[in-house]
């Protein structure tokens, strides 16, 4: 430590239990000037404990779990859309989305897409980054928000907070977070990413909270895992499954670099594809760590080997700027090609602690585990189960279809709702991730989908056991009116 450091130390130390530290004031107890102090303290706060405020003063940093607050954005914020526009305006100047850099950009867009159905890792360009940057990093800045309100909703993210970002991209998880968790809390944020993609993120970070102080680390998560500096409240994995050779053995070694009460939280899209690769991992980790959401293992010793197929899906976006100028300049501006408001995805949160978003008492001697309703079919049943998808029908006038799982399941569980009324809307508005108890349902074999459903008729009652804090859930908040 230097000597102005050691000194502006001690200033702060005493003068912190007074009152909030203004640099232009601490400049005048020390040898040096407020920049310097400013600096100081910038580069110090998390090993001082100290946030910033509005005003730009210091303040001892709050402890204690983070609130849960809403999360429903819609928008992009104003800020990271003016830190974005810098860097497009830096490649192509005030009229990026024009000219040969718009059909640049929208090659590259048109690419990532591509690459993405086809299941091909993608090469990174400088058109590629900004391709991520315009189509993709508002999705990833939305989707970490709900992802982590099952824990705050159980106030177990408390300040101040040390995570790890696994595959860091080109910056939406960060800014989600910093966001999501709030201006007064002091965050220690390691971001991991090997692409170039880093260079985004850095210069994203203007846009973050001024609490959320980054550590970049340009490597592959298997050579970071030599050193990883924990440990940690927060691992996030992020899109990145897919990427890694052994994922499971990669989020193993994660696992290890939690606290004791942490949590490692993997996101993927909600498509079939990704959203089954994901339960796959999930699955091989759960001899190391519980599965606090979406799917509590409601009986035990009982494991699900079903697809796992199943999504959240979070409030539409409108189109950031990026997107409106990009498309606007296309060959079909009316199409939507290269606008992306859709926020669905498909999570995992594990737990070393064993700790459960859900556990709700319920009679097993009147209820069938999802593992033996092979055996029941043509019968009327009683179950328990997570609603894990929202309604999967076609069209409005279709029964409706949701997906559940009791964490037993060997095949595909399907309620099929053919009524409506009191005893049985429940299924339709619970949030995503409740847990319900289905009180005589028919059982049928679907051969088109080698799956079960659970049929919800004039003979069914539907109860919830366990609903999310609907003050924190973007969708559904009771039953109607």
């Amino acid at each position: 430590m230097s000597t102005l450091e050691s000194q502006l130390h001690d200033t702060v130390r005493y003068l912190q239990k007074v009152r909030p530290l203004d640099p232009q004031e601490l400049a005048t107890y020390v040898d040096g000037d407020a920049a310097s102090v400013e600096a100081i303290l910038r580069t110090r706060a998390v090993d001082w404990g100290l946030i910033r405020d509005a005003p730009g003063r210091y303040k001892p940093a709050p402890s204690g779990a983070i609130p849960t607050g809403e999360w429903a954005q819609d928008t992009l914020p104003p800020k990271i859309g003016e830190v974005g526009t810098e860097l497009l305006s830096a490649y192509g100047g005030r009229s990026w989305a024009s000219g040969d850099s718009g059909e640049r950009l929208r090659a590259a867009v048109d690419a990532l897409k591509a690459d993405y159905m086809a299941g091909r890792r993608v090469s990174y360009t400088q058109e590629t980054l900004l391709a991520y940057l315009i189509y993709h990093l508002p999705r990833y800045y939305a989707t970490i928000g709900y992802v982590l309100t099952p824990l705050l909703e159980r106030s177990l993210l408390g300040r101040p907070l040390k995570i790890a970002e696994v595959g860091a991209g080109t910056g939406g998880p960060m800014l989600g977070i910093g966001d999501r968790l709030g201006p007064e809390s002091l965050i220690e944020y390691h971001a991991i990413e090997p692409s170039p993609a880093i260079d985004v993120l850095e210069h994203m970070t203007a846009a973050t909270s001024p609490n959320l102080h980054p550590q970049l680390h340009r490597s592959r998560v298997e050579r970071w895992l030599d050193d990883p500096d924990g440990p940690f409240d927060l691992i996030i994995c992020a899109n990145i499954l897919g990427e890694l050779q052994d994922p499971a053995g990669v989020m193993k070694q994660l696992l290890g670099c939690l606290r004791e009460d942490g949590a490692l939280v993997l996101v993927e899209p909600g498509d079939r594809e990704q959203s089954v690769r994901l339960r796959t991992v999930e699955r091989q980790l759960t001899a190391e760590a519980t599965v606090f959401a979406p799917e509590p293992r409601l009986w035990a010793d009982l494991q699900p080997s079903d697809t796992g197929w199943g999504f959240d899906v979070g409030v539409q976006l409108e189109p950031p700027s990026w997107q409106r100028q990009l498309q606007a300049m296309a060959p079909d501006p009316a199409a939507d090609t290269y606008l992306n408001p859709h926020v669905q995805f498909s999570y995992s949160i594990l737990r070393p602690d064993g700790q459960v978003r859900f556990a709700p008492p319920f009679d097993r001697q009147r209820v069938t585990p999802l593992a033996e309703t092979t055996g029941k079919i043509t019968d009327r049943i009683n179950v328990v189960g997570t609603k894990l998808s929202h309604d999967l029908s076609s069209t409005p006038e279709s029964n409706g279809v949701f997906r559940i799982g009791d964490g037993s399941q060997a095949e595909d569980h399907f309620i099929i709702q053919t009524v409506s009324g009191e005893l049985v809307d429940a299924i339709d508005w619970v949030p995503y991730g409740s847990v319900c108890r289905f009180e005589g349902v028919l059982t049928l074999w679907n051969d088109a989908e080698g799956a079960v459903n659970l049929v919800v008729d004039h003979a069914s009652v539907v109860e919830p056991l366990a609903l999310p804090d609907t003050r924190a859930n973007h969708l559904g908040s009771g039953p109607p009116t």
